[in-house]
Parts: C-alpha cells; sequence; structure tokens
C-alpha cells in the first residue's frame, strides 16, 4: 500500500509580491484553496457560513506564520466502501484503511515513508496521538456535514 506525500501548492496573488518566492512549511489542505479565493476576491460576507478550510491570506502575508492553528492535514481518499483516511503532522503521516490496516511513517528518519512503523513500540504513544488525532478529525468533519 502506498501512502501518499505532501502535495506542493503555488500560489500567486496581485498584492502579495513581497514574499514572491517564499516557501512556508506551514501545514496546508486542499479545502483551504476556497476560503482563500474568497477573501482575495473580497467576498468573504457572500460566502458559505460553513466551510471547512482557512483562507491562506495569513501565510501569504506571512510565510512562517507563528499563529498559524493547524497542526495535522486530514485527506480522506476513496468512495464508501473503500476509504483511506491519512493525517499528516511536521513529523508522521499516519494512515487508516477501510480493511482496519494503519500505516505510521515518521518523517524525520524517513522522508520517502519507506518503512511502516505501527508496529514500532517506541512510536506507540506517538500512534496513540495520531490515532486520537484522526479520531477527532472524523467528529469534526462528520459535525460540520449535519
Amino acid at each position: 500500500i502506498a501512502a501518499f506525500k505532501s502535495l506542493p501548492m503555488i500560489i500567486r496573488a496581485p498584492g502579495y509580491e513581497k514574499n514572491a518566492g517564499a516557501i512556508s512549511f506551514c501545514l496546508t489542505e486542499l479545502v483551504d484553496i476556497y476560503p482563500t479565493i474568497v477573501e482575495l476576491a473580497g467576498l468573504e460576507s457572500k460566502a458559505p457560513h460553513i466551510l471547512e478550510g482557512y483562507s491562506l491570506v495569513p501565510l501569504l502575508n506571512d510565510p512562517s506564520n507563528s499563529k498559524w492553528s493547524r497542526s495535522a492535514a486530514y485527506t480522506v481518499m476513496g468512495g464508501k466502501r473503500n476509504i483511506h483516511r491519512s493525517i499528516r503532522t511536521k513529523r508522521f503521516r499516519y494512515s487508516q484503511y477501510a480493511d482496519g490496516s494503519e500505516e505510521l511513517y515518521d518523517h524525520e528518519l524517513d522522508p520517502d515513508e519507506h518503512t511502516n512503523r505501527v508496529q514500532d513500540p517506541q512510536l506507540s504513544e506517538n500512534l496513540n496521538v495520531m490515532r486520537d488525532i484522526m479520531s477527532d478529525q472524523k467528529k469534526r468533519i462528520f459535525s460540520s456535514h449535519q
């Protein structure tokens, strides 16, 4: 089973040239694109009040934004019968599959995700933290769709 890696995101917007070419290592999600476009277009008052993502405009202003609040990026792939969920933090990627299997990769030791560390007793506490983050993300997404 191949885990997916981070997706590079490039944004170019008028008025933000001072940080052109800057790199941000803050965690973002693809659902952040819509709120970003809404803010850049000045349409916040016309946007739906329920948005799952966050505007990336603060990162356009300051790519190293220490106040950026997302500590994990959540991804869901597949359909109703074969869902793959993944959480990415600065150090780890944790994935859950519909069949109950799991993967844990330590990006400090294994940036290319060659070794699944889910059975590593030294990372059991980290694994439990990642499971908790995954559970919280599922609850957040489920409650926003009701």
